[in-house]
């Protein structure tokens, strides 16, 4: 979606872990013909929107390493879920080096994905903000970010040789072993 308004209803079970989401006007769905098997996802069908929204370069964002281990540091010392499992992924929204959102799920494709609603719902402009992640990140991870026209996204982990070419042809920074002391910048177009 584009914004808050086009989601005309929200329906959770009664177990609270599956969602009914009806959007304002209705989009027709077809079944997915294009196959991603980079990461977790091979052995389920998912159904996309007829046409899929074209992908744009995100904004130039001004950022500092600072920022980064900032983040790092937050994801070490607050994600109370993962340091007791060592089986959840962490996300955090931050803008001009603030965290405004933290989450963790088991999913790292779900972190993302509140961290981008989060900012929709609450009108944040996520072409002012930085993504950071505890997970690998594969090349549906990094369309994800471009597609929000989010501009920074660092990882603690890696990203695939497919997610650093897109952020490469897309303008995403794109920051891997990204720690409290330390980062490895795998592409930095607005630095």
């Amino acid at each position: 979606i584009n914004a808050p308004d086009e989601i005309a209803s929200l329906f959770f079970c009664r177990y609270e872990n599956e969602a009914m989401v009806f959007l304002e006007p209705d989009i027709m769905l077809n079944e997915a013909v294009r196959e991603d098997k980079s990461c977790c996802t091979g052995n389920r069908v998912y159904y996309t929107a007829d046409s899929r929204r074209e992908m744009k370069k995100p904004a130039g964002l001004q950022w500092k390493p600072e920022w980064i281990f900032s983040m790092a540091e937050r994801f070490k010392t607050e994600t109370g879920l993962h340091r007791r499992t060592q089986g959840t992924h962490s996300c955090l929204l931050a803008r001009a080096g603030e965290i405004i959102f933290e989450c963790e799920d088991i999913g790292r494709h779900n972190a993302i994905d509140k961290v981008v609603g989060y900012g929709l719902l609450n009108a944040i402009p996520l072409s002012e903000c930085m993504i950071y992640t505890s997970g690998r990140v594969p090349v549906d991870m990094a369309e994800k970010v471009i597609s929000a026209g989010i501009p920074v996204l660092a990882s603690k982990s890696v990203p695939t040789a497919e997610a650093a070419a897109l952020a490469h042809e897309y303008g995403l920074t794109l920051i891997c072993r990204a720690h409290t002391d330390s980062l490895t910048m795998v592409n930095n177009s607005y630095t």
